[in-house]
């Protein structure tokens, strides 16, 4: 019994070897009974007028990765697009294989239907909704100086009659002036994201939350972990010429009222398609069709250039 089970582990684990040996992304464990690949769709509909919809072929799990694929790297997939009701039309992305533009003014409330075929591979659809957000979502964004860096805080007004999920991002760039004998010689500048935590320690930080965070409250409060803050400086070589270093620090706070299905393929995006805990709202396939809105805080300055 032992070594039948320990051959049995030993199988399981080449079969994953070769599955990444391949560069192949690998399906669950429940599909891989009916069909030997199917189809992956990846989309998020934004705050923008086009979405992109990506489709792709994924091999189960059982699938011999050791002989070569005969399939053609195109898939032929064909595509339905609908909001409201409404059939859109699409291009493909000029240079990428199965990959499409779909031109819209997406607006909160808008119900999308996705279907998806190819010869060969089990037809796939999906749905979302875009969510809606108020006009007063962000309560507040407070940044404040503390010893050399900076902290601040976050306050997100929940409405505590629906279900709503979020991604909190404080986006910050960083612009270097450089200045020779007081004239000017060029500006470098550096971007980040900064995520938030419940508590402030930088541990536990978030990138996606729900409203369970309310505590049976109307708001969402977070606190930004303290960062660095480089300041201005100069200095003077042996030979005279003098050399100083403006800098300016921008923050801005970037809310997005996430869609069901794109906060869970969010939360469990760091689990492989072997894991059971991975994620998909696609019938049929693999992947995710999630919507997103955002709103913006107004522009926090240090410095200036």
């Amino acid at each position: 019994m032992e070594n039948k089970y320990l051959r049995n582990t030993i199988c399981m684990f080449l079969l994953a070897l070769l599955s990444v040996a391949s560069c192949e992304v690998v399906v669950p464990h429940p599909y891989t009974v009916e069909h030997d690949a199917l189809l992956e769709l990846r989309c998020v509909i934004a705050d923008a007028d086009s979405a992109v919809v990506d489709i792709a072929r994924r091999y189960a799990i059982t699938h011999d990765h050791r002989i070569p694929p005969t399939e053609p790297l195109m898939l032929n997939s064909s595509l339905i697009f609908m909001v409201n009701g409404k059939h859109l039309d699409y291009r493909a992305m000029k240079g990428e294989e199965d990959k499409y533009i779909v031109s819209y003014p997406f607006a909160s409330g808008d119900r999308i239907d996705v279907y998806c075929s190819a010869p060969g591979l089990p037809d796939i659809e999906a749905s979302t909704t875009v969510p809606e957000v108020a006009d007063n979502t962000i309560e507040s964004f407070d940044v404040w100086r503390e010893g050399y860096g900076i902290k601040g805080s976050v306050v997100l007004n929940d409405n505590p009659d629906r279900y709503d999920a979020y991604s909190v991002e404080v986006h910050v760039t960083m612009s270097e002036a450089t200045y020779v004998d007081g004239k000017y010689m060029n500006t470098e500048v550096h971007t980040y994201v900064q995520h938030c935590s419940m508590d402030g320690t930088g541990r536990g930080v978030l990138k996606v939350i729900d409203d369970s965070y309310a505590a049976k409250e109307s708001k969402i409060r977070m606190i930004l972990p303290q960062m660095s803050l480089s300041t201005s400086s100069g200095y003077t070589d042996p030979d005279g010429k003098r050399y100083d270093v403006k800098i300016k620090t921008d923050l801005q706070l970037k809310v997005g009222v996430l869609s069901k299905e794109l906060y869970l393929s969010n939360l469990y995006q760091g689990y492989s398609y072997m894991s059971p805990y991975c994620y998909t709202n696609i019938k049929g396939g693999l992947g995710c069709l999630g919507a997103m809105t955002q709103c913006v805080s107004e522009i926090i300055t240090f410095g200036e250039l």
